[in-house]
């Protein structure tokens, strides 16, 4: 538990409840057997680096990452890097939120992203003709 909570915000860190309901999100369907296999992408992101950067930097769809600052795994490092990597990036750095801002800050992220839709919806569509 406390290694898990050190990866959210200081300020919006779990209480004890809020523990018990990830651990039984976890256990649910005996999760602990089949941890090993969800951390797979690990390797994955090696192997698979340049075409999964390069899907990103070419590709027409839009993308928005809406991230945790003080995230130790992927936060204002990792946005930073995509910065450099990305054309044109779109970008969401929540100050003090940490590696679960949909649980950390969910109005943020929910109106983060309903901008980002409503941008997309509000601009002139492409259409593929045949």
């Amino acid at each position: 538990m406390k290694s898990f909570r050190q990866i959210f915000g200081p300020q919006t860190r779990p209480t004890e409840s809020e523990m018990d309901d990830f651990w039984s999100l976890i256990d649910s369907n005996h999760g602990p057997r089949v941890m090993h296999k969800l951390i797979g992408y690990i390797p994955q992101r090696r192997v698979q680096r340049e075409r999964w950067v390069g899907a990103m930097q070419r590709g027409d769809v839009p993308l928005r990452v809406i991230d945790g600052e003080v995230d130790p795994i992927s936060g204002a490092h990792m946005v930073a890097r995509y910065r450099e990597l990305i054309p044109n990036p779109d970008t969401v750095l929540l100050n003090g939120i940490g590696h679960y801002p949909q649980t950390e800050a969910p109005v943020q992220v929910l109106k983060h992203y309903l901008a980002f839709r409503d941008r997309l919806v509000s601009a002139p569509l492409k259409r593929a003709c045949s």
